[in-house]
């Protein structure tokens, strides 16, 4: 038997198997082209097994050879699922930027969470990472190419997130606000998640001539993320270059956000219907190993949520009707909180994304299908109310941040 006929039983195999895991892995386009690697491995394997049949006939030969094929094949799926956090790592451009010459304005920047438009593995790979580092269990590699198809489904299902459009037009409308009151400012976006995260926004920023930058942080708490995206900017180290960088807050002690939430819920809900009206309001959640080290992400989003449960309250609800719920990592989860108001009377629900400020993947599919999936089989009516979006009440809390750390660069 030709040597060539099991280098090309092999290499078949391998590729046929690596294929299969990029099919699963990478974004639209791309997995065609790793799905035909795939078939075209497959082919040249079972080429490999038919030579190997009319070259020796023995069937015990043949058994072997399908059994190696299929076991070589799995390692290929293996060593390529093992290979991810390389082949779709985050890559940051802010490295090789430098200081351009002082254009005398402040860079504004609004630090956002949410998806890109379209699916990126690189955001999946870069959330295992924080996991893994902060010693959150994970599945074995080779079964997280299903999250990544999984994630891949979710963008497919309703077109593409919405997350980062919504985090720009309240972004662009801010910019209006600085401009109108001649702060010398202008407003740019960054992200929590890759692509184009804090520490390219502000390397990008400085190579274009400010060296004062303020952060403004479009969401309720302090978390891993916003740690992370702070320290990335250190790593920089543009500081010794004459940068200056400022943070504002995050919102989650604005009474008037937390207003605005209780209004929405109240203007959805008449005056004679909201004793048998459960609200869940929704908290993003994290895993228990970040409360050790960063335990204001879940303070933080708990005060805020107790206070528009406050108001919900002197507004006519129930004080059983309204419940705080998580949607991912901790108890009560979505599920739990809606069937505890179903147990209390409730005969509608509102399921409120609280402590989100635009639509996301989370809130389009898991927050809706964890609440649908808890009233089947009972005739409760359901509402999932919309994420803040760019409500006046959200622009005036981020301009009151900017202003803020505005004024710290000012007076550094």
């Amino acid at each position: 038997m030709s040597a060539w006929i099991w280098v090309s039983l092999l290499a078949g195999s391998v590729l046929a198997g690596a294929g299969a895991c990029g099919a699963l892995v990478l974004p639209r386009g791309r997995d065609i082209a790793a799905l035909a690697v795939a078939i075209a491995s497959l082919v040249l394997t079972v080429i490999s097994l038919g030579a190997m049949a009319r070259t020796n006939a023995r069937a015990d030969t043949m058994i072997v050879a399908g059994f190696i094929a299929v076991a070589v094949a799995l390692g290929g799926f293996a060593l390529a699922a093992a290979l991810l956090p390389v082949w779709t790592a985050p890559r940051s451009a802010a490295a090789s930027r430098g200081m351009g010459a002082d254009n005398g304005r402040i860079a504004v920047i609004v630090l956002a969470g949410g998806e890109p438009e379209r699916y990126d593995p690189s955001v999946l790979t870069a959330g295992f990472l924080d996991l893994e580092e902060t010693g959150v269990p994970l599945p074995p590699e080779a079964t997280r190419t299903l999250m990544y198809l999984s994630e891949k489904s979710r963008y497919a299902s309703v077109g593409g997130s919405p997350a980062r459009a919504g985090a720009r037009s309240i972004a662009d409308k801010l910019s209006r606000v600085l401009e109108a009151e001649t702060t010398q400012s202008d407003v740019r976006v960054a992200w929590l998640d890759p692509p184009e995260r804090l520490d390219d926004a502000v390397a990008a920023a400085a190579a274009d001539g400010y060296h004062h930058v303020a952060v403004v942080p479009l969401g309720i708490a302090d978390s891993l993320y916003l740690d992370r995206a702070k320290r990335s900017v250190d790593t920089l180290g543009l500081g010794a270059d004459g940068m200056r960088v400022a943070y504002a807050a995050p919102l989650w002690g604005s009474s008037d956000i937390a207003r605005a939430v209780a209004e929405a819920v109240l203007a959805s809900v008449p005056e004679a219907d909201r004793s048998s009206t459960g609200v869940v309001l929704v908290g993003h959640g994290q895993p228990w190993q970040w409360d050790r080290t960063h335990p204001a992400g879940s303070e933080q989003e708990t005060y805020f949520a107790q206070r528009v449960r406050a108001l919900l309250l002197d507004g006519g609800f129930g004080s059983g009707m309204v419940r705080l719920g998580w949607l991912d990592w901790q108890e009560q989860g979505v599920p739990e909180a809606v069937r505890h108001l179903v147990a209390f009377g409730a005969r509608r629900v509102l399921v409120v994304p609280a402590a989100m400020p635009v639509e996301t993947l989370g809130t389009l599919i898991d927050l809706r299908g964890a609440a649908e999936e808890s009233l089947l089989g009972t005739h409760v009516k359901l509402e999932v109310l919309p994420a803040w979006g760019d409500r006046p009440t959200v622009i005036t809390a981020l301009a009151d941040g900017a202003r803020s750390a505005i004024r710290e660069l000012s007076e550094s």
